[in-house]
C-alpha cells in the first residue's frame, strides 16, 4: 500500500568522513531518469549562483547552447586565444568556466554519491558550514545541491 505522505522534495546531506562525496536520497535520485544502472555516470554541477549547484546529465548540458560550448572548451585538449591578447572579456564570461564542472556518482548500496569537484571547495560562500548541504528537486524538476545557509537566506528573504 502507498504511503498517503509524499516523500519530502528538500533532504539534508552531510559529506561523507573524507569531505568529498555527499549521499543523495533514494526517493530524490529514482526522479532522474538518467541516473540508472549500478554503473558510475558521469554528470556535471553548474553553479547557479554561490552555493546554489543544479545537477545534469551529460545529455543535458549537450542539449544547452551555453553549457555544450563550455563542455566542449573543457573537453579541449589545445587551447587556441579565439581574441587578441590585449582584447578582454567581461568578469561574468571570463570566470564562465569555473561554474561548470565534471562529477561522477556512484552507487552505494541503495543511494547514490555524488562526487563534490575539488574545484569548488575554495568556492564555498562565506558563512557556509562547509559540510551542511541541503539537496532539493526544484519546480522544473532539476536536483540542485546548495549550502544551508544559501537555502535558509533565500527562503527567509522570500517569505518577507
Amino acid at each position: 500500500m502507498a504511503s498517503l505522505i509524499p516523500d519530502a522534495l528538500v533532504a539534508h546531506a552531510t559529506f561523507d568522513p573524507d569531505g568529498k562525496r555527499i549521499p543523495i536520497p533514494k526517493h530524490l535520485s529514482d526522479r532522474l531518469e538518467w541516473l540508472s544502472g549500478s554503473e558510475p555516470v558521469a554528470a556535471w554541477l553548474w553553479m547557479v549562483s554561490a552555493g546554489r549547484y543544479r545537477l545534469l546529465s551529460n545529455e543535458q548540458v549537450m542539449a544547452d547552447p551555453e553549457l555544450e560550448a563550455l563542455h566542449n572548451f573543457i573537453h579541449q585538449q589545445e587551447l587556441v586565444p579565439s581574441i587578441k591578447p590585449s582584447a578582454s572579456t567581461t568578469v561574468e564570461e571570463t570566470c564562465m568556466i569555473a561554474r561548470l564542472q565534471p562529477t561522477q556518482l556512484k552507487l552505494n548500496k541503495s543511494y547514490w554519491r555524488l562526487s563534490f569537484p575539488p574545484a569548488l571547495d575554495e568556492l564555498v560562500p562565506s558563512g557556509c558550514d562547509r559540510k551542511s548541504l541541503s539537496i532539493l528537486l526544484s519546480p522544473h524538476g532539476y536536483l540542485e545541491i546548495w549550502y544551508t545557509e544559501i537555502l535558509r537566506t533565500a527562503l527567509f528573504r522570500s517569505a518577507t
